[in-house]
């Protein structure tokens, strides 16, 4: 089961508050824990100081820098990030073109 909690970090305030087109959307599973942390979320919006989080969505500028979506994947890899363990996506979202980009994916243990 996929669901999305609120933010309710350091950065939810203190931004000025825009609705883009460009849009990071985490996603958090429950099987994997319990508990709801605000790290990815800190995170992206440390690496991307005009970014808006209005507690569910991470809005970009539209002028925001494109390679920063790399950065984050390079930055997210599972080896060298320690993810909460309920985080089960995170996503970066296109709307005017309509595209889907995996930032992270919560990947099952091998057995």
């Amino acid at each position: 089961m996929r669901v999305r909690l609120k933010y309710t970090g350091k950065y939810l305030t203190g931004r000025t508050p825009i609705k883009t087109k460009h849009r990071i959307l985490i996603f958090h599973q429950f099987e994997y824990g319990r508990t709801v942390n605000n790290m990815p979320y800190d995170d992206i919006l440390s690496l991307i100081p005009d970014a808006y989080c209005d507690g569910l969505t991470i809005y970009l500028p539209n002028d925001f820098d494109r390679e920063i979506i790399g950065k984050l994947i390079e930055f997210f890899k599972e080896d060298h990030y320690s993810f909460p363990d309920n985080i089960a996506q995170i996503g970066y979202v296109n709307d005017e073109v309509n595209k889907l980009v995996k930032i992270y994916e919560h990947k099952q243990p091998q057995e």
